[in-house]
């Protein structure tokens, strides 16, 4: 009886493994978990032109790149909050996005996580047109963002 349960087991383990999403895909260490943004870099920005105040969090995987997103992150956000404030309908909203940026500032790739609103692909698209001018980071660099926004009007 115990012979026909182990490899019974190791079955359900293969299976349960490659029916995952992305489970042949390798991910960024700890991507969009708590764990990322336990060493995050934080901003509160009141609202500008566009009527949204944003609290925001950033960290780098790998981490240790993040002072040199420091003025520059705070600064685009406002650049692309302008373009899509239209698209926010709800007075409040949170949403995680991973961007990777190319040693030169240019966003390479932009997707919001868990998310598929008209805001949250508005937002996405500006980010990924994007390039951090003066930005340097030393190889390919992911970044994972995490804004709270809030309508003041």
């Amino acid at each position: 009886m115990q012979r026909r349960k182990t490899p019974l087991l190791i079955g359900l383990l293969c299976s349960a493994l490659l029916a995952c999403p992305g489970g042949s895909q390798p991910r960024p260490a700890a991507q969009s978990d708590s764990d990322t943004f336990a060493t995050a870099v934080g901003w509160q920005v009141g609202a500008g032109a566009h009527g949204i105040a944003v609290s925001g969090q950033f960290a780098t995987v790998p981490g240790g790149q993040e002072e040199g997103l420091i003025p520059m992150l705070p600064n685009a956000t406002q650049g692309w909050l302008s373009g899509c404030a239209g698209q926010l309908v709800d007075r409040a909203a949170s949403i995680d996005i991973w961007l990777t940026v190319q040693p030169n500032g240019q966003v390479k790739d932009a997707r919001a996580v868990n998310d598929s609103t008209p805001f949250s692909r508005c937002l996405v698209d500006a980010i990924g047109r994007q390039t951090l001018v003066g930005l340097r980071v030393p190889k390919e660099t992911r970044i994972a963002l995490r804004l709270a926004l809030s309508k003041t009007a």
